[in-house]
């Protein structure tokens, strides 16, 4: 399913209008079998069942997943450090789906399938020659270009050198209808012995939205 969903959100994503009125115009048919051009057959009920049902969420971009999704950029490992005590304090408070993604690291097309299946993200973004890191501008461009939309976002802004990353990250996915949870987690360089508090709250504040 993860490839099915990595295909249909990367290729079909952001033609969700046009999937949602193609699902009711078959609607009264009895389906027999559905036959994808990448992926297995679906010939049963109950995997027909299955296959339109992550149809209707992908193409009306509903998350499938109360979980949550990291994706950070890092040059000398001090943003991407905040990351990982972030992750660790969401499992700690009993966060059991988290996803953790380096941004130079990883093909964009994981990153993007994971931000539609999850309920919640977190960006961490970084400063790079005064603006946002250009990975993280790429791939937050791809996401947009997906579609995606209607999800809790919260944030990590790393401002060593200035500039206006975390300004520009949010002007990126303005148009997302997104909800923010917590406050921003902001550090200089890297975190400090006296921010792990800070930290700890906007794990909880994720939680909290997670349990509701």
């Amino acid at each position: 399913m993860d490839e099915n969903r990595r295909y249909y959100i990367n290729i079909v994503g952001k033609q969700g209008r046009m999937v949602t009125n193609l699902i009711k115009k078959v609607s009264g048919f009895e389906i027999n079998a559905i036959f994808p051009l990448h992926g297995p057959v679906y010939d049963d009920k109950e995997s027909i069942g299955f296959i339109l049902d992550k149809y209707d969420k992908w193409a009306n971009f509903k998350s499938e997943s109360k979980g949550v999704e990291i994706v950070f950029s890092s040059m000398y490992g001090n943003t991407e450090l905040a990351a990982d005590i972030l992750a660790s304090k969401l499992d700690e408070l009993g966060v059991e789906d988290i996803k953790l993604y380096d941004v130079s690291d990883t093909d964009y097309s994981y990153i993007i399938a994971d931000a539609h299946k999850y309920s919640n993200q977190v960006f961490v973004a970084m400063n790079y020659n005064a603006g946002l890191y250009h990975k993280m501008d790429a791939l937050l461009r791809e996401l947009v270009g997906t579609g995606y939309q209607n999800r809790h976002v919260s944030f990590i802004h790393n401002f060593s050198w200035g500039g206006k990353s975390l300004e520009q990250a949010k002007e990126i996915l303005e148009n997302g209808k997104h909800e923010y949870v917590g406050e921003d987690f902001i550090i200089n360089s890297s975190m400090k012995d006296d921010q792990e508090k800070t930290l700890e709250d906007l794990a909880k504040a994720i939680k909290e939205d997670l349990d509701k």
